[in-house]
């Protein structure tokens, strides 16, 4: 069956969007010990319903990432805002949005490099988590 149509060009910008920040922002690179952009093209990436909009994705293992077609993800705000634990937050714009959810993914990832600990259900850690990668790459 396949990506549906209307997922795949959100995705290759956010994708694109992710991958020019690892490449292009040495900070960003390190945050994940320089095994991003290969880390991302080894990744399985799939669109299924998660719950409610605040969740953005959800790593299933280390190579397969799921998408939440309910999320931000798919329908990120123009301006790029979006909130953490009533924080309004910025990644500049909507392909910021979805580079910065597909970052924080990789960064459960590459957990050994960046230390993140699963954060479903736990605000105030995907809280912290989500700012490391906004100070790291964006």
């Amino acid at each position: 069956m396949g990506t549906p149509v209307r997922f795949v060009v959100p995705f290759l910008v956010g994708f694109s969007n992710a991958m020019n920040r690892l490449l292009r922002n040495p900070m960003c690179d390190a945050y994940f010990g320089g095994q991003g952009p290969s880390q991302m093209n080894q990744t399985t990436y799939r669109f299924i319903p998660l719950g409610g909009r605040s969740t953005g994705a959800a790593t299933l293992s280390p190579t397969h990432v799921a998408i939440n077609t309910g999320g931000i993800f798919l329908s990120p705000p123009p301006d790029g805002s979006f909130f953490l634990s009533g924080s309004r937050y910025s990644a500049g714009d909507g392909a910021g949005i979805q580079a910065f959810v597909l970052l924080h993914e990789l960064g459960h990832q590459l957990d050994h490099n960046t230390g993140f600990m699963p954060d479903a259900g736990n605000t105030a850690l995907n809280t912290r988590q989500s700012q490391a990668v906004l100070s790291a790459c964006f």
